[in-house]
């Protein structure tokens, strides 16, 4: 029971941070600053889950039946997780300096301030199969 409220206590918590960045954004860039948000965001999403390469799922394959090799391969899983993450960034800020139309959208801060994003889509496609493979998820 305890982990059930546990889960409910989070998800609640992720749907109201969301609902109040939203707010926040909207009053600081206007309703037409929400494309500049919509186009950052899809940068690093589109980039952060292409380059992600499934590693979740891979982590989870691997390490289906055999407890000792979860242990021993979660510190290099969660590196690469780290080393896509920052890959990502570097891929979306390449686009950016190529890219015409998105140095048109996107000023260099905005860009910047982006770039934490990236952690977020990447753990979020590699971490759901990585918790299930530790059965810690609900």
């Amino acid at each position: 029971m305890q982990n059930y409220l546990f889960s409910i206590f989070i998800r609640g918590f992720v749907a109201i941070s969301g609902f109040l960045v939203f707010l926040i954004t909207a009053k600081i860039f206007g309703a037409e600053g929400r494309g500049i948000i919509s186009y950052g965001t899809s940068l690093y999403a589109s980039v952060g889950i292409l380059l992600s390469c499934s590693l979740g799922r891979v982590f989870l394959k691997q390490t289906l039946k055999d407890d000792e090799l979860k242990l021993k391969y979660l510190p290099d899983f969660i590196t690469i997780n780290l080393l896509i993450s920052f890959l990502t960034i570097c891929a979306s800020i390449g686009y950016w300096i190529f890219s015409d139309s998105a140095k048109e959208i996107l000023s260099f801060s905005q860009l910047l301030g982006f770039c934490s994003i990236s952690f977020f889509y990447v753990w979020f496609h590699n971490g759901h199969p990585i918790f299930s493979a530790f059965s810690q998820t609900k």
